[in-house]
């Protein structure tokens, strides 16, 4: 099917009585076009060279810069000129869209106008704003070509209001996510070109059969998987083009197909490349799906169309698993429409209102995805509670929005990095692969250093010449090898003692101390999940350290504990609060949240831009104070009778200029116990209380996130950045980490002194402790030495800066100060790392444990691969000498006269024949003897470092004149 029209009548279908239509996304493939590339010209396909559709809308009028202020208009005529200087009427560019093409897009956006406008009555006949359509092109001419003419017909001239002239928005081509990016991700087209290769290998072989039809199209040669050669025959059919009679057969049309769909598509049923192909894509349509649902009538927007090509709508309904294995039509589109379920479908009792604020009552949502004119019933939807009962091809925006986050990438750049993202690693490195050694896998790739020097001698020869040449070179390159296999085994054994010396006693010292504090059965759960990992790559992997999740915060959760609460003493009758508490109070800790950004963001010189956004957060600020002090009025009604007159004034005449400054007075700023209860309604202060330790625990959470952030950073600007330029960007990047850091800590210290406002000395204290300067840092830093403090306060003095409470935490200063020196021994833990007594560490904090884990799981691992390095090694130089062995004993067989060599040949013959083969039998013999000589002392010392005996004396080994880097290495470890 070349085409494939949006049919209204009969195949759209009537959705259930008790659904709203809220939002369409359309994402359509634009019209018929042009080949991309010019293929089977000649005899006997005999397609055209040149392709005359394209008559239509040739006349252009641009707009220019005039003389004047604003735009001028251009009017010109578009011409294809051939390669001979003639030009012909109505020839197309190669991938241009066709007059056919026009065409039927704009018959598809008259049949949006068809269902959507007169049949269902969801958009307006006639557009008074565009604010309620949103059109989307890639930045290619034939989608924008598209898009314009699905524009024309769904909302002609006529029927727009002269203000509303829709924006027609396009993306950079870094930032496009309407198909699979390549061009931004790397990792992306190294997989898709991976499955292309992989799917040839076993199609090219049921291609076969179809040589003898077709194979004198191609110059008589076989049948491949071409996905271009088949877009050309696609093109021709639609446009009515006679085509080679065998492409027209069934047979032929589904097996090359079948084929290209495959070629193309095969790497959509893997998780990653739906990731990263699809899952931008899908985000997006989620968050506005989600902002649609949330500001519901504020939120105008009703349609958005999307111009992009075939590779998009397979990806999708590929990525949704409801891909029909068949090549999207020209103009065939893909449809999320979003629904919710009309109000007042239930009945409403005087009861269900009175309770309605502290109940859901939001109305359910579903998606619909719609291609190819039918329904699709996902299967991320088909179990009962994910769909509309009755109807699975409604599936309901959770379910729809939970796969959604499962395929977005949560560090697109990483994950596009052509190594894939880090979790992709380790199943492949050799790092962590049992029986592997040191091995780098690059070996075979060191030839090329030699090789490649020949390519400008190499390139001017003829192909015979050349042929012979390198061949030349890969041989004196293998036997250079093979000469020289001893020697580098030698070296590399020498570096395989020391190395396997210095992590083996690392590693004990390491696991020792993990051991009395942790326990030896902690650790053995832990070398039980390495090696279940190592024989099956699908458990969890030992190696990586989980991330952090920003929406497990344990304030959210507490607040969805204090709703149910809530809930459950409303229906029990025994609720007697005027108004929701904990509503208040989140309200109350999140503009002390909003109080305190703002005040950092004040705390420097501001630009125009930045003072317009500081004014824009003010308004809001105040906004939300005005709500907050009504909702304070109905749970603290008596709070003017224990506050001071100059208190007073902030609830009074407050300073609207500054609202950041402007004091809210939550139970725990009321001063006593007693003025507390005497304020509050009974029980806020304890629901304070719940609130203020999960807000602490979180922002403790926060410094740790953002000191693990620094350390990294600074690791990544120490080892890979170079330059003015580059070290002063990651220098901002640095003091942007550290006011998060400062931030998080000043929360923390509020949130503290709250709730020890409201509960006193308790064991609470214990887990969490008074926040100082010098416990905020990260897990490799330690604190300040006196003298290093002084050193600081000196260069802040010089700097022009106090060092207060407030921000003496070092912020601007190079992170290198307080970086753990490797090899110190005096380092302690901050307490945040732990949150626990010295003594009670082995039950600390979670993260830590896992920061231990997986230094200790690679710890392990490379203790293990050099030990693997060393009996490789070792074990290779024995080989050499029973290989010698062996291949002399093969030489001496081959003697003439011996079992299965030639008799009858003559006595020259035999002498010059006999004389080679003693001649390889001594250099076996001598090679033998000479590995063994001069390694023998070094694979003893090897094995004696494998069996840990200890005092061994020094060894000095002979690697000749070019070799004094490695003699001295080896005095100095062996």
């Amino acid at each position: 099917m070349a085409q494939l029209p949006l049919e209204v009548e009969s195949y759209y279908p009537l959705t259930p009585d008790n659904l709203q239509l809220r939002q369409v996304h359309i994402y359509v493939r634009h019209g018929e076009k042009t080949p991309v590339g010019i293929r089977l010209t000649g005899q006997p396909a005999n397609l055209p060279q040149y392709w005359s559709f394209c008559k239509t809308a040739r006349r252009l009028q641009a707009s220019v810069a005039g003389d004047e202020d604003g735009d001028d208009f251009m009017r010109a005529r578009k011409v294809v000129e051939r390669e001979d200087g003639h030009s012909v009427e109505g020839d197309c560019l190669l991938g241009e869209l066709t007059d056919m093409g026009r065409t039927s897009t704009y018959n598809y956006g008259r049949s949006l106008r068809e269902l959507y406008v007169d049949k269902l009555e969801f958009l307006p006949d006639y557009l008074q704003k565009s604010d309620e359509v949103y059109f989307r092109t890639i930045n290619i001419s034939r989608t924008t070509e598209s898009l314009q003419q699905i524009i024309h017909s769904l909302y002609p001239t006529s029927k727009c209001h002269t203000e509303a002239v829709p924006p027609l928005f396009i993306r950079n081509t870094k930032d496009e996510n309407l198909f699979g990016n390549t061009s931004s991700c790397k990792r992306l087209e190294i997989l898709l070109i991976g499955f292309a290769q992989a799917a040839a290998s076993p199609y090219n072989h049921t291609l076969e059969p179809l040589d003898k039809k077709l194979s004198k199209y191609i110059g008589g040669n076989p049948i491949h998987v071409d996905g271009n050669r088949e877009c050309q025959i696609r093109a021709a059919s639609a446009h009515g083009i006679k085509v080679p009679p065998e492409f027209e057969e069934k047979v032929v049309i589904d097996t090359l197909e079948k084929a290209v769909v495959t070629e193309w598509f095969a790497g959509y049923k893997t998780e990653e490349i739906r990731r990263l192909g699809m899952g931008r894509l899908l985000d997006d349509l989620s968050k506005k799906m989600q902002h649609k649902v949330e500001h519901r009538e504020k939120d105008p927007l009703k349609i958005l169309i999307h111009s992009t090509h075939d590779t998009a709508l397979a990806g999708l309904t590929s990525t949704l698993d409801v891909f029909d294995e068949k090549w999207p039509p020209f103009t065939a589109s893909v449809t999320f429409e979003l629904f919710k379920t009309k109000a007042g479908s239930n009945q409403s009792t005087w009861l269900s209102t009175l309770i309605l604020p502290f109940r859901s009552s939001a109305p359910e949502y579903f998606v619909r995805m719609r291609y190819k004119n039918k329904n699709m019933h996902l299967p991320i939807c088909a179990d009962e509670g994910k769909h509309l009962p009755g109807s699975p091809e409604f599936c309901t925006l959770a379910a729809f929005s939970d796969r959604v986050k499962e395929l977005t990438p949560k560090d697109w750049e990483v994950e596009c990095a052509p190594g894939g993202a880090a979790g992709c690693h380790f199943k492949f490195s050799f790092d962590y692969a049992p029986g592997c050694g040191e091995t780098h896998g690059e070996t075979i790739e060191e030839g090329w250093s030699q090789s490649n020097k020949a390519a400008a001698q190499t390139k001017e020869m003829g192909p015979g010449t050349r042929a012979m040449t390198l061949d030349d070179i890969f041989g004196f390159a293998n036997w250079q090898t093979i000469a020289q296999l001893d020697e580098n085994i030698g070296k590399r054994l020498v570096v395989a003692v020391k190395e396997f010396d210095l992590h083996e006693r690392d590693f004990k010292q390491f696991d020792n101390s993990l051991a009395s504090t942790l326990g030896r059965e902690i650790l053995g759960e832990w070398r039980d999940s390495v090696l279940a990992w190592e024989n099956d790559h699908s458990k969890p992997c030992p190696y990586e350290d989980p991330e952090h999740d920003e929406e497990k915060g344990q304030l959210k959760t507490v607040q969805l504990e204090m709703i149910a609460e809530e809930k459950a003493m409303l229906e029990a009758g025994a609720s007697a609060f005027a108004t929701s508490p904990w509503v208040f109070l989140v309200e109350g800790i999140e503009l002390q949240a909003a109080h305190l950004e703002l005040y950092i963001l004040t705390n420097k010189y501001l630009t125009t831009a930045q003072q317009l956004e500081v004014e824009k957060r003010r308004s809001g600020l105040l906004k939300h104070i005005t709500q907050f002090r009504n909702l304070q009025s109905m749970l603290m009604p008596r709070l003017s009778d224990v506050l001071s007159a100059e208190e007073m004034e902030h609830i009074e005449n407050p300073d609207l200029s500054r609202p950041e400054k402007i004091r809210l007075f939550l139970p725990s700023e009321c001063g006593t116990a007693s003025a507390m209860r005497t304020a509050c309604v009974a029980g806020l202060m304890d629901n304070e209380a719940r609130l203020r330790e999960v807000e602490a625990r979180d922002a403790l959470e926060g410094v740790r996130d953002g000191l693990r952030a620094r350390t990294a950073a600074n690791r990544y600007k120490v080892q890979n950045i170079t330059g003015q330029i580059g070290n002063t960007r990651a220098s901002g990047v640095l003091r942007d980490i550290d006011i998060r850091i400062h931030s998080r800590k000043i929360r923390y210290r509020l949130a503290r002194d709250a709730l020890f406002s409201l509960r006193g000395h308790r064991k609470w204290e214990e887990t969490l402790r008074p926040l100082k300067d010098e416990d905020v840092r990260g897990l490799s830093e330690r604190a300040l030495t006196r003298e290093e403090q002084a050193q600081r306060e000196a260069i802040m003095s010089r700097l022009g800066a106090e060092v207060d409470e407030e921000w003496s935490d070092g912020e601007g200063l190079e992170e290198v100060m307080i970086t753990s020196r490797r090899g110190e021994r005096t380092r302690h833990l901050s307490w945040i790392w732990y949150n626990l007594r010295a003594e009670e560490l082995s039950e600390g904090d979670p993260e830590y444990r896992e920061a231990l884990r997986v230094e200790w799981c690679k710890a392990r691992t490379r203790v293990h691969r050099w030990h693997e390095e060393l009996m490789l090694l070792t074990d290779e130089l024995c080989r050499m000498v029973d290989y010698s062995i062996w291949k002399g004993e093969w030489w001496m067989k081959r003697v003439v006269g011996q079992e299965g060599m030639k008799t009858s040949v003559s006595a020259e013959l035999a002498e010059g024949l006999n004389a080679y083969a003693w001649q390889q039998v001594k250099y076996q013999e001598e090679r033998a003897v000479q590995v063994t000589d001069r390694w023998y002392k070094l694979r003893t010392h090897a094995d004696k470092v494998l069996n840990r005996i200890q005092a061994l004396p020094t060894l000095f080994l002979d690697f000749g004149e070019d070799d004094t880097d490695i003699i001295k290495e080896a005095e100095a470890c062996i």
